[in-house]
């Protein structure tokens, strides 16, 4: 049962928890690479470069840092949010699924 984890995880595991509550529980590594690559793949590198090139204090550079962070885990969470409906997709019994990051 891989097909609903892709390039963005190192490691997988689904586990039901309890077949009463319908509670799936998936431990999952996600690789930061692949997660930023992501995020690096929908912009535009040469404005991005032009960017870069204009910072000139520690406080710009915080400042580009914290932005792109913050997209970064946009883009992790859009990728749970995937994981956790192909779960319930590849396992309709499945009512609730709680990934744990490792």
């Amino acid at each position: 049962m891989t097909s609903w984890l892709d390039q963005f995880t190192t490691s997988r595991q689904l586990t039901w928890v309890s077949r009463i509550l319908d509670l799936c529980v998936s431990e999952v590594n996600f690789d930061g690479r692949e997660v930023a690559r992501a995020h690096v793949n929908k912009m535009d590198l040469e404005v991005l470069m032009k960017e870069v090139s204009q910072l000139t204090t520690v406080s710009d550079l915080e400042h580009f840092l914290l932005n792109h962070g913050e997209k970064v885990v946009d883009v992790l969470a859009m990728e749970v949010d995937r994981i956790e409906r192909n779960v319930k997709k590849a396992n309709p019994d499945c009512r609730h699924v709680d990934l744990e990051i490792l």
